[in-house]
């Protein structure tokens, strides 16, 4: 049987909650709608929503418990089929919300690139003579991960004098790959990458939550 599972899992990656069968699903792009136009480079953020049955509801094993230890944990959604389970995505936690006299539990989620619009750089760098490569190189590059293909852009992409204004890490992230004409997403397991590949219907590099929308409709839903 084909369905959508969900684990919570702690900031050292361990699993904290058990599966929960996923009933529904909804993701989408925050910050540009066509994923696949050539010219749309920068930060692409993914937002979503989903809920799920927690049967364990006033026990230890509660999604409500595991929250209130774990307050930054992270939400694994599994796309599951006999015996083969693939990650989708992984997602931050903005908010959510219990039903508990359905023991429905309603997620409000959001990827890294999300939560980098929510944290400014306080810091002004300036810059003269450095590649685009060098730059990020110097304020990004222990945070996020980059294709061979997108690097060899950015190394031959020479600014004489750029800087890095005091703003959010999105903003100057988006600054960067327009420059660069690359791209920025987070990958399966919720890491940052820039790449210059064209997310197309054959490429895995689109934007993983939108790959959840073809198997949406065969969500299984409790009785």
């Amino acid at each position: 049987m084909k369905k959508l599972t969900v684990k919570i899992k702690n900031v050292n990656d361990v699993v904290i909650s058990l599966d929960r069968e996923v009933t529904m699903v909804s993701f989408g792009s925050l910050d540009r709608g066509n994923v696949s136009d050539l010219t749309n480079w920068g930060c692409f953020s993914n937002t979503g929503s989903i809920e799920f049955f927690d049967t364990n509801i006033g026990t230890a094993d509660s999604f409500e418990t595991v929250m209130s230890y774990a307050p930054n944990a992270t939400v694994c959604i599994y796309y599951n089929s006999g015996n083969i389970e693939k990650l989708l995505a992984t997602f931050l936690i903005d908010d959510y919300e219990i039903n508990y006299e359905t023991k429905k539990v309603s997620l409000k989620l959001k990827d890294n690139l999300v939560a980098w619009q929510e944290q400014n750089i306080d810091e002004y760098y300036e810059f003269y003579q450095k590649s685009l490569y060098d730059i990020w190189n110097a304020t990004f590059s222990g945070e996020t991960k980059i294709k061979s293909s997108a690097e060899n852009l950015m190394r031959q992409t020479n600014i004489e004098i750029s800087y890095m204004e005091k703003s959010n890490k999105w903003a100057n992230i988006d600054k960067i790959c327009q420059a660069s004409m690359t791209r920025c997403f987070c990958d399966a397991d919720g890491t940052a990458v820039i790449s210059d590949e064209t997310p197309t219907n054959n490429t895995p590099i689109i934007i993983q939550p939108r790959n959840i929308l073809s198997i949406e409709n065969k969500v299984s839903s409790r009785n």
